[in-house]
């Protein structure tokens, strides 16, 4: 957890409220600060990843960039904004799924790491997942949203994880190489990639041995749709940046003019991030519709993927790398030795919590 440097009064979030909080000021920027948080990841190493200057700096077409830790974590003042996609998308009714009709969700002031995960960073769990009698699980109830009972990590599910999660390393089909851009060459051995053919398990894994966990559904959709802004890319609403994003695997922070409003990185291309909610067309439209801090816990073999593309909507309309974009996949095989555990090229970010008082 990270205690933030500017203390906030409690939300009344244990009200009830959210449908009556009103929406952050769409000209006020939501984020509290940028840090680089006492992550067990960066402890063992130095990788620096490409970044604008500052999140000030992110807006679309920003050109200046620096080299900055891999493990940066961007602070944001939580609000209510309308998650998934309205008419406003210029699609009909009958191409709008349920899963994207907007509706409005409240979440809680939160830290999202501003790059994906990368090879680097995950090369440290490994080495402690092959030193552990564990092979890297957590203990039970970690990796938990303070807000979402039961969201913690489950002992049940220590028999997804890799005996040897070092292998995923050497997987080439996740590393992409042939389709790097000349443009995004890695100075770093290709330890600024993001980490790829990770299962759900793995994901949740590294997130609580690293302090974090993963984000819910709400609150990665709300970095990349700038919250109240209601981004259909996170870069904005030109859809010229898609080409781009789709031709080439690069390292992690590769393209700033696709930045996020707060300063994130790769929120579109990239890898497939895993967030924590099980995987529904309906749930944000029914027990999850104006909630407070909420994610869908559902047993099912289904998990959500966010970022990157998705192909299965809407015939004839660009819906690549759009803020509401969603997809699903099953969250790892029922052993450590299937092939299907670790399906290239999903990947992920950790959430971080705030903590206030003195």
């Amino acid at each position: 957890m990270i205690r933030s440097r500017r203390a906030r009064a409690a939300l009344p979030i244990a009200l009830g409220l959210a449908c009556t909080l009103p929406k952050p000021d769409e000209d006020a920027s939501p984020v509290l600060e940028v840090v680089t948080p006492a992550a067990a990841s960066c402890s063992a190493t130095s990788a620096m990843c490409q970044s604008p200057v500052s999140a000030a700096s992110s807006a679309p077409g920003a050109a200046s960039s620096a080299r900055v830790s891999c493990c940066e974590s961007i602070g944001l003042a939580g609000g209510t904004f309308a998650m998934g996609m309205g008419q406003s998308s210029g699609l009909s009714a009958d191409l709008l799924s349920p899963e994207r009709s907007e509706h409005s969700v409240f979440v809680s002031d939160f830290y999202l790491d501003r790059f994906e995960v990368t090879r680097a960073r995950f090369a440290a769990f490994a080495a402690f997942a092959a030193a552990s009698d564990s092979h890297g699980a957590p203990e039970a109830g970690a990796g938990a949203h303070p807000r979402i009972a039961e969201s913690g990590w489950q002992t049940s599910w220590n028999r997804h994880l890799p005996l040897d999660p070092g292998e995923l390393l050497e997987r080439d089909d996740c590393r992409g190489l042939g389709a790097r851009s000349d443009a995004g060459s890695s100075t770093l051995s290709h330890d600024d990639e993001p980490m790829g053919c990770a299962s759900w398990f793995v994901a949740f894994a590294f997130c609580a041995w690293d302090g974090g966990r993963l984000p819910t559904e709400a609150e990665w959709e709300y970095a990349a749709a700038g919250g109240a802004q209601n981004r259909t890319y996170p870069w904005g609403s030109d859809p010229a940046l898609v080409a781009e994003l789709a031709a080439s695997w690069s390292p992690v922070g590769s393209h700033p003019a696709a930045s996020g409003a707060f300063g994130h990185q790769d929120l579109a291309g990239g890898v497939r991030e895993w967030v924590l909610d099980a995987f529904s067309e309906l749930y944000y439209l029914n027990e999850g519709r104006n909630c407070n801090d909420c994610a869908n816990l559902a047993a099912t073999n289904g998990r959500a993927l966010r970022g990157g593309r998705d192909p299965g909507c809407c015939p004839g309309h660009d819906s690549l790398f759009w803020a509401a974009a969603r997809d699903d996949a099953a969250p790892g095989s029922t052993g450590p030795t299937s092939a299907d555990n670790y399906r290239a090229p999903y990947g992920f970010r950790c959430a971080r919590d705030v903590v206030t008082g003195p």
